[in-house]
């Protein structure tokens, strides 16, 4: 579920963003890392992903995030774990 929100935010991103030059990288557990890796390695100014995914990528790999202007979290996965949406 947490990767279809995110994926959703991408996609509207992307609409919103339409004509513009930068990339957007999904981040999200289900997609293979090497992947992912790649597209955040490419100068990419907004990521969106999952909070699990990009801690993932950056303590396991080589990630250099000064060029990025903005990060998108979905945090839904943690807000129903904490009851939050009851």
């Amino acid at each position: 579920m947490q990767a279809i929100l995110a994926a959703l935010v991408e996609e509207q991103t992307k609409l919103l963003g339409k004509g513009l030059s930068f990339r957007i990288p999904l981040v999200v557990g289900g997609d293979v890392i090497p992947r992912q890796l790649y597209r955040v390695q490419q100068r990419v100014e907004l990521i969106v992903g999952t909070p699990s995914r990009l801690i993932d990528l950056l303590s396991k790999h080589e990630i250099e995030l000064d060029d990025v202007f903005m990060i998108v979290l979905d945090v839904v996965d943690y807000m129903l774990q904490r009851s939050f949406c009851d």
